[in-house]
């Protein structure tokens, strides 16, 4: 089973510096994943990144530096591949580029595991890649169209199903997590608890968001609340989630939602994006979400 989730950056994780639809929620769920060992999935990056002549000591840490302030940092996926040192891997540190063994080997060097490569998968869209990581032992996941044989996704929502059929197979903890992101991607349910689990199907809580459309928010019309909603999840035979039945707001709480969501403005509790911030009594903010909707939220206190 897969001990180390390793991945490829450009255009696998980011497209134009920036980070596919649905990489944020899926990273943030095989975060939480448990090996059959009971231990922390491990989660790097072998990422190939210019080769300095000589590769002296002093040029590989300028480079990996360089790749972290100006490839990592922008993109917002630092976070997730921390500490740098034992998390990320680029060719110059190797010595080699992709998709040559030793870069592999370096990079679960530097986990300070002692996994083998048969216990490493690799993420990427380059399939001569992932061809040679076969080769090696290491579990290919092609991230694009499907190639026959091989684990994979088109689309980030189904990243976490599929990693955790290779992690756990029926891990009723991974599962979940893989859920709530394909929930929270594609679906609009967030925040899914799982409280039971039959066979190939979860049942669980999410809260649905809704989309308001009233012209009474004015500039807010289109924003997205959340409403409890009783879910089932259904995973078909390649691990993905296959089908997700979900209780929908009758008419009646959507108005509800509406008129909540209006007395909100009219009173000076909700601070309305390019408007003035009402000067106090603000209780609710709109934030937007890792895809882009804007979502009514309770706001925040400090404490302080």
């Amino acid at each position: 089973m897969i001990k180390i989730a390793f991945f490829d950056v450009g255009e696998t994780l980011i497209h134009n510096g920036l980070p596919f639809a649905g990489v944020v929620t899926a990273l943030t769920a095989m975060a939480g994943f448990e090996t059959v060992e009971a231990q922390a999935l491990i989660m790097g990056i072998v990422s190939d990144y210019h080769a300095p002549i000589p590769p002296t000591e002093e040029k590989v840490a300028a480079l990996e530096e360089q790749y972290q302030n100006q490839v990592l940092g922008p993109s917002g996926l630092a976070g997730f591949f921390k500490p740098f040192e034992s998390r990320v891997t680029i060719s110059s540190r190797a010595g080699v580029r992709k998709p040559e063994r030793r870069i592999f080997e370096v990079a679960i060097e530097r986990t300070g595991s002692r996994a083998s490569l048969s216990e490493c998968s690799f993420v990427t869209e380059n399939t001569t890649h992932l061809e040679k990581c076969k080769e090696h032992g290491i579990t290919p996941v092609r991230f694009g169209p499907a190639v026959s044989g091989m684990a994979g996704f088109e689309n980030w929502a189904d990243a976490p199903a599929v990693i955790a059929g290779l992690v756990s197979p029926g891990h009723a903890g991974n599962l979940s997590a893989a859920a709530a992101a394909a929930l929270a991607t594609r679906h609009g349910l967030v925040g899914f608890t799982a409280t039971a689990t039959v066979g190939r199907s979860i049942h669980g809580r999410a809260n649905q968001l809704v989309q308001l459309k009233d012209p009474r928010l004015g500039s807010l019309n289109g924003i997205y609340v959340e409403r409890p909603s009783e879910v089932t999840v259904d995973f078909g035979p390649d691990g993905r989630v296959a089908e997700v039945v979900a209780t929908v707001p009758n008419p009646d709480e959507v108005a509800d939602a509406v008129n909540f969501v209006s007395s909100l403005i009219k009173s000076g509790r909700l601070a309305v994006p390019g408007q003035p911030a009402p000067s106090f009594g603000v209780t609710h903010v709109v934030e937007s979400d890792s895809e882009g909707r804007p979502r009514l939220v309770r706001q925040r206190y400090s404490g302080r």
